[in-house]
């Protein structure tokens, strides 16, 4: 089910300017932190972004790659491994570490049920990222997972750690060579916490791959990440709302004078919402066993209008005195027992209901379907 394989990697001081050649995932990476990426000429970002930060030139990602092979800045490990992979940050002042296992997984055939997904997607197109896997045959970027197996993961690690800083992150990657590893998540069920696009991509390419070379074949695995739900560094920050319109506040709200004040009520409230517009703050307490985000799309977005995602409340109060908002919608993320069990019953979130904080750079250690088995 999970299995080691020779990993790709950045060879050893390949940060440039202060610079590391990881990134974050493509979808995350802002015009301004592109640009920052591009002051050191090996990160990632060059190929998962090749051509600029608005097109794609995807033979520039698989020459640039192969040029950095070829360099040697890209170096196959010797032996198929594991990696270990643990990120320390900081959130709301307080310390966290996250620690995972990177390796390859089987992709399920139709009728198997080991990989759920957790909320909605919304149906964005995946050509962009398939083009960019046909091209190169690689996996750059991880999905990240969580599960219920073997949790102590530090346990696994042995060996000298490579480390990177990116965006006040410490990155740490250990390559362990203990096959014994995979039978900690035999007959496992793995819930995807990251990269349900990214998933859908692997499953397309591989389908396509079994029709001109058969059953058989290395695109019949995706690298992954994985971590336990019962690590404490599993963090979920809450996504909150913003919508154009100016919604009835119910009778039964309680008024605040102030964000800290609405803060407070949430925190001792954890069945709660915040609404806040030009008039006033306002929160709203629910009996019901729902998640924020699903009480919010039952009870006040019903006809799926428009909606605007911020993290920071902050950030929305600032839509809000631009004019691109007339109300803004306060959450509680869900925690992590509730999205793996609503993800393990079938049953998934709206869209947007979680915010896995930080997210899998890409660049850790790369998957070459030619080179990695």
């Amino acid at each position: 089910m999970l299995k080691p394989f020779k990993g790709i990697r950045f060879k050893k001081n390949t940060t440039q300017n202060g610079i590391p050649p990881i990134s974050l995932p493509y979808d995350k990476i802002t015009p301004e932190q592109y640009e920052k990426y591009l002051k050191n000429p090996y990160n990632i970002a060059r190929i998962i972004l090749p051509g600029g930060f608005d097109r794609r030139d995807y033979q520039l990602a698989k020459l640039t790659y192969e040029e950095f092979i070829q360099q040697g800045v890209l170096k196959v490990d010797p032996e198929p491994g594991y990696y270990i992979y643990q990120v320390e940050f900081e959130v709301g002042g307080r310390k966290y570490k996250r620690t995972h296992v990177i390796g390859i997984l089987k992709l399920p055939e139709d009728g198997e049920s080991y990989v759920f997904p957790h909320e909605r997607t919304f149906p964005k197109v995946v050509e962009d990222r398939l083009n960019l896997l046909r091209a190169t045959q690689v996996n750059f970027g991880q999905v990240f997972l969580l599960t219920d197996r073997c949790g102590d993961f530090e346990s696994f690690i042995e060996g000298e750690p490579e480390i990177y800083t990116l965006h006040r992150e410490v990155h740490t990657v250990w390559y362990v060579r203990r096959q014994n590893i995979e039978d900690c998540f035999r007959n496992g069920k793995f819930v995807i916490a990251d990269g349900h696009h990214r998933f859908k991509t692997a499953l397309l390419y591989r389908d396509e791959m079994r029709k001109k070379h058969g059953h058989e074949g290395p695109y019949n695995y995706r690298m992954v990440t994985v971590a336990s739900i019962y690590d404490p560094g599993v963090v979920i920050l809450p996504t909150h709302r913003a919508v154009s319109w100016k919604v009835n506040v119910p009778r039964n709200a309680k008024k605040f004078a102030s964000i800290d004040e609405l803060k407070k009520f949430m925190e001792d409230n954890k069945r709660s919402i915040g609404i806040i517009t030009e008039d006033g703050i306002s929160g709203l307490l629910y009996d019901e066993e729902l998640t924020g985000p699903e009480y919010l799309e039952i009870n006040f977005l019903r006809d799926n209008r428009e909606i605007s995602y911020f993290r920071e409340i902050e950030e929305g109060v600032s839509m809000l005195k631009r004019s691109e908002a007339s109300t803004l919608f306060i959450l509680h993320p869900p925690d992590v027992g509730t999205v793996w069990k609503y993800a393990v019953s079938g049953k998934l979130l709206p869209e947007k209901s979680t915010d896995f904080y930080p997210k899998v750079p890409t660049g850790l250690v790369l998957f070459d379907l030619k080179r990695s088995v």
